[in-house]
């Protein structure tokens, strides 16, 4: 059984390399290739952080399986959305949404809208992103953010 490690790759080149002189072109190629392959084929993406946790509760209790969108109000930031779903404890880690600028200053009003990804649904309005009367001020502090609905948004699929 042959390795495939970097390090067992390179010392089967450099025997290849030690019997025939004529092919020291073509290791140094291969060798190149094999190393840029290793060191950025192999890589994967850094996983985006949270900028801040959001709870959502319903009727008091948390709300798990849940998609949070957090839009800037029109005339702050447009292009500022951020996303995140809850965990079981209802907690959701809000990441950027991919092309969306991060938030600037020290204090935003978001427009929250939430869809469910359980076997429950969230009445309208609280599930539009137009018509949310969920509006929450982030401070940009990186402290959580709570969000509270009524018993009435919720209903069973």
């Amino acid at each position: 059984m042959t390795s495939c490690s970097p390090r067992a790759v390179l010392d089967s080149l450099m025997r290849m390399h030690q019997r025939s002189a004529r092919t020291l072109p073509a290791i140094r190629i291969a060798c190149l290739a094999i190393i840029s392959t290793l060191l950025s084929g192999c890589s994967s993406q850094p996983e985006e952080i949270a900028l801040f946790d959001c709870k959502i509760l319903i009727d008091g209790m948390p709300a798990p399986d849940v998609r949070v969108l957090l839009t800037a109000k029109a005339g702050q930031q447009d292009s500022c959305e951020l996303v995140g779903v809850t965990d079981h404890l209802g907690v959701a880690g809000m990441k950027l949404s991919p092309g969306s600028a991060p938030p600037r200053g020290t204090e935003m009003v978001l427009r929250a809208s939430l869809e469910s990804l359980g076997d429950w649904g969230i009445r309208e309005p609280w599930s539009s992103p137009e018509k949310s009367p969920l509006d929450v001020t982030w401070r940009g502090d990186g402290s959580p953010l709570e969000i509270s609905l009524p018993r009435k948004a919720v209903y069973q699929l």
